[in-house]
C-alpha cells in the first residue's frame, strides 16, 4: 500500500509518540508499503527545529530515510501544485496535492497519514489514522 505522511504524523512516527493512531505507525513499518514524504513535510520539520518546537535531530532528511527505508521524498513541482486542492490551507493542499502527484504518476491508490481535521473533511483521498 502507498501512502503520504504529514507533518505531525511523520514526527509522532519518528519520536515513538503514542499520539500516533496504531494504523498509521503500522503503515509506516510495514516494508512492503510506500511512504511518500512531501517536501513541504521536511520543511515544516526543518521550520519546527528552528522555532524549537522539536528537537533538531528530527529535522534531518538522512536520520528520516535511515528511520524509515521505504520512504520517497516527493518534490513540490507543478503537478504538485496543480493537483493542490484550493479549498485547503496551503500546507495541508501542498501534502494532498503531493499525494495526488504521486497517485498519478504510478496510478496506484494512496492514503494520507494524518489526524488533520481539514484534510479528512476535504475527503478527496482515504485517510489512515
Amino acid at each position: 500500500m502507498i501512502c503520504c505522511v504529514d507533518t505531525h504524523a511523520l514526527i509522532w512516527y519518528l519520536r515513538n509518540d503514542p499520539r500516533l493512531g496504531s494504523e498509521a505507525g503500522r503503515m509506516m513499518d510495514g516494508a512492503e508499503n510506500v511512504v511518500v514524504i512531501p517536501t513541504i513535510v521536511l520543511l515544516e520539520m526543518r521550520y519546527l527545529a528552528a522555532k524549537g518546537r522539536i528537537p533538531a535531530a528530527l529535522a534531518e532528511t538522512d536520520k528520516i530515510i535511515r528511520d524509515c527505508p521505504n520512504c520517497v521524498i516527493w518534490p513540490a513541482d507543478e503537478k504538485v501544485v496543480r493537483a493542490a486542492p484550493l479549498s485547503l490551507d496551503i500546507h495541508d493542499a501542498i501534502i494532498c496535492g503531493s499525494a495526488l502527484s504521486y497517485r498519478d504518476l504510478h496510478n496506484e491508490p494512496i492514503s494520507i497519514i494524518t489526524r488533520d481535521r481539514a484534510i479528512k473533511e476535504w475527503g478527496g483521498l482515504p485517510v489512515v489514522w
